[in-house]
């Protein structure tokens, strides 16, 4: 089993939420849309996500594996 690295790991929508760099569409209860844009790519980086997300990458492309696949 792979080592893990809490140091290494975002909790998502948390985390979004106190990135200066990222852009809160609307609000709606629990709800939100938000949009990020990044200067370069993030390699090795993991993230939890601690509610349901719909994630939509406009270019480039998204990594979903991990310890499970």
């Amino acid at each position: 089993m792979p080592h893990f690295d809490k140091s290494n790991v975002s909790i998502l929508p948390q985390t979004l939420y106190e990135d200066p760099a990222m852009q809160k569409l609307f609000t709606d209860g629990l709800s939100s849309a938000v949009y990020k844009k990044l200067a370069e790519p993030v390699i090795g980086k993991e993230g939890y996500v601690s509610t349901h997300a719909l994630t939509m990458v406009l270019q480039g492309m998204l990594d979903r594996g991990g310890r499970e696949g």
